[in-house]
């Protein structure tokens, strides 16, 4: 019989490159990835059918924050222009420059216009990000070697894990969650082909995700995509490339070179917008105190109970010290197991000890400060000093963790000789959850929590599918090893690991939804049209309908509102509780002349005398002293000297007729904020707004009668805007401009 030809022979797929059984398999091409993406998708809305059907809503920050943004953010796509300022909240407010807003994310504006009830399509963009990371899980552990069954078990357990059900509501985190899968699984190829398109996919994706992920989480995403190549393609070398770790490095360093530089293109609209434009209206932007970055909000000790039972973050959140959208490390009572046999299989290549590393590396991340590691790194990786949480990063350890379950599934089916083995590391996961189950009732009735009554729902499904799944692998690993197996024992225990799945979204579905229907109640009274003709009228009091900012959708404009960005001395002093200057902030004239200002005191004197003004008193001006040089001294209540008529009042542009007395300089004030992309033109001549009463924006004016526009447009940002969308276009059409460049070099040679 002759030797088969080597182009016939494949590796068994279940197993890394480099390694192999001892006996080839003919080669077949993988099967299409369209039917499992087909499962996944319908295990997705089967899933969360409540919330396509409308029988419940996002809850907490993506009802009160986000769907508000998104809401804004499309009206001012279908009304023709760009979403900058929002003239709504807070007595305006950089609304491109707010970490995380949906603003710039291209999804926003094509689902603005798809839907008229923007509800509606904030819920399908919020779960298409969701939906987007199992897809790209699946891609990725198929390419791992999970074959179909693994690859599915992976993409589900990562799309309905702790961090997507705990996290549910903070949507920035969301957005980066579904693009994680894609940027490592993107960088990898990158690495193991040397191609390049594959390289800029891979930044195309970070740089997308970055537009509307949330910014604190970015850098280090960076570092952690770095640490995986490194910890991946030089310690475990799975592709087994040749040479040794200076010439495996080259394809790494050349990967995150080419990927971090189009991220930071693509994402540099918005970081411009949160450092120049955020600069001048909160503090948020400088680097949070150590003992804020991190000791607050860690994955304590004590949510380590939801590898095995997650409610118990439900439960027993009055115990565990951090929020309960932060206690939840789920993946499934399977997938540890799984992974573990990955881990320890017999046959193929030595340990990924780099794995291993990166894993442990994470979860003392995700532990805070007190680990060591999160304040090392908060002195030595200056971008994490702007992260309040360490929770959220245990992301990454949840991400491989899914991806190896589902490799160490492929290889229960593809290897029955490693079935034993995963038999006996089950066995010995179920003992750790028992022992687990005993110390968690106990630190719960410690802590005064109750849970009789709810032991059905924090204990039992996780021990009644783990005895179903232990007894399926003890009959499969009967199996004769070279019997050809049924494809129903895979399927069947697939079966079992969406249940579980399905079984912790239903629990902890408090952390994903809410059955009410505020978002349709906001609907039916949402105004789309974000401009103003004519005077704008008095604002609202501060937080008017609670933490909801519906004000956004009914175009209401409030004194305060409920934003990330907050103001030192606004948000707790003059338009706090017990400040007489909110009835100055609420009053209708929001821009008035005066005879006068007064040089500005300390910041806290000026504070002080803005709270004790209110309505019917003579408003002080507080500027710094250059401002004030060549005008007069004095206050007056607003609208009682000269006059000032609104022409138009819109988000970017405000148009006033002006009537200076008198023969003196005169000072026109507001109570509307300023940031360093308001300019203001004075019969067409262009002057330099003034800072007043530390927020607001003046300008001096000579007697007779003006106009003046007041025009928001921060520099640079519109070009930055252009070459960061051209980046991203080129990027994402790399492999098909690579692929028509193939053609044309190949009918370039056959023609000769």
């Amino acid at each position: 019989m002759p030797p088969t030809p080597k182009s016939s022979l494949i590796r068994n797929p279940a197993l890394p490159p480099g390694s192999s059984t001892g006996s080839s398999v003919p080669a077949k091409p993988l099967p299409g990835f369209s039917r499992p993406l087909l499962v996944l998708t319908l295990v997705f809305v089967i899933l969360l059918f409540p919330l396509l059907r409308g029988e419940t809503e996002p809850r907490w920050d993506a009802r009160d924050m986000i769907y508000p943004s998104f809401a804004y953010s499309a009206d001012s796509f279908t009304g023709g222009h760009l979403p900058l300022w929002d003239p709504y909240s807070d007595c305006g407010y950089p609304f491109h420059a707010e970490p995380g807003t949906p603003a710039w994310n291209p999804l926003t504006a094509l689902l603005g216009m798809l839907f008229s009830d923007t509800g509606t399509g904030f819920i399908w963009y919020w779960l298409i990000h969701w939906w987007w990371g199992g897809a790209g899980m699946l891609l990725w552990a198929r390419k791992r070697g999970a074959g179909t069954p693994g690859a599915l078990i992976a993409a589900v357990a990562y799309a309905f894990s702790g961090f997507f059900i705990g996290h549910a509501e903070h949507t920035s985190f969301i957005v980066l969650a579904g693009w994680l899968p894609w940027i490592f699984h993107l960088s990898e190829e990158a690495v193991e082909t040397g191609r390049t398109d594959r390289a800029l996919l891979a930044g195309a994706a970070f740089g997308y995700a970055c537009l509307s992920g949330y910014p604190g989480f970015m850098p280090f995403t960076g570092l952690a995509l770095g640490l995986w190549l490194l910890s991946r393609h030089l310690a475990d070398n799975p592709s087994g490339t040749a040479g040794g770790m200076g010439v495996r490095a080259l394809p790494v360093l050349k990967t995150l070179a080419l990927a971090g530089i189009v991220a930071v293109v693509v994402w540099s609209p918005s970081l411009h917008a949160f450092f120049v434009e955020g600069g001048g209206y909160t503090e948020r932007v400088a680097a949070l105190a150590p003992e804020i970055a991190n000791q607050l909000g860690p994955f304590p000790p004590s949510a380590f109970f939801s590898l095995f039972f997650p409610f118990a973050g439900i439960l027993g959140r009055d115990a565990i010290p951090t929020d309960i959208s932060m206690s939840n490390g789920y993946v499934g009572i399977f997938v540890i197991p799984l992974a573990l046999t990955w881990f320890l299989r017999k046959e193929g290549s030595r340990r990924p000890w780099g794995f291993a590393a990166f894993l442990f590396f994470m979860l003392l991340v995700s532990i805070g400060g007190r680990a060591g590691l999160r304040t090392l790194l908060y002195y030595a990786f200056p971008p994490l000093r702007f992260m309040r949480f360490s929770a959220p990063f245990r992301l990454f350890w949840i991400m491989p963790l899914c991806l190896a379950g589902g490799q160490g599934f492929g290889i229960l089916v593809t290897q029955a000789k490693e079935r034993l083995l995963a038999l006996k590391i089950l066995a010995g996961w179920g003992c750790v959850a028992v022992v687990s189950a005993l110390v968690l009732d106990r630190f719960l009735g410690s802590a005064g929590v109750e849970t009789a009554s709810m032991a059905g729902t924090l204990y039992a499904p996780a021990f009644i599918l783990f005895v179903f799944f232990a007894a399926v692998l003890l009959i499969w690993s009967r199996e004769a090893p070279g019997k050809p197996g049924s494809p129903l024992v895979p399927m069947l225990l697939a079966a079992l690991v969406f249940c579980d799945m399905a079984a912790h979204l239903r629990n902890n579905s408090p952390t994903v939804w809410a059955p009410s229907d505020t978002i349709r109640q906001a609907e039916a009274v949402h105004r789309r049209d974000t401009l103003i003709p004519g005077d704008p009228g008095p604002r609202l009091p501060p937080l008017p309908y609670g933490f909801f900012n519906v004000h956004l959708l009914l175009k209401a404009p409030v004194s305060r509102s409920y934003v990330t960005m907050l103001s030192k001395g606004f948000d707790e002093g003059i338009a706090g509780k017990g400040s007489r200057f909110v009835e100055v902030l609420q009053a209708a004239p929001r821009f008035w002349l005066s005879p006068g200002v007064s040089p500005l005191p300390s910041r806290d004197e000026a504070i002080e005398t803005l709270r004790r003004t209110g309505a019917g008193d003579n408003v002080p001006l507080f500027v710094d002293g250059a401002a004030a040089a060549g005008l007069g001294r004095g206050s007056v209540v607003p609208g009682t000297f000269g006059a000032v008529r609104t022409v138009l009042y819109s988000p970017e542009r405000v148009d006033l007729s002006v009537d200076v007395p008198g023969k003196a300089v005169a000072f026109l004030a507001s109570t509307e904020r300023i940031t360093a992309g308001w300019r203001v033109l004075v019969d067409g001549v262009r002057q330099d707004p003034v800072r007043t009463n530390l927020y607001f924006r003046g300008v001096p004016l000579p007697p007779g009668r003006h106009s003046v526009v007041w025009e928001y447009k921060p520099s640079r940002l519109f070009p930055m805007l252009a070459f960061s969308f051209l980046t991203l276009l080129l990027c994402a059409s790399a492999p098909a401009l690579r692929k028509i460049g193939g053609r044309f070099r190949s009918r370039e040679a056959s023609g000769r």
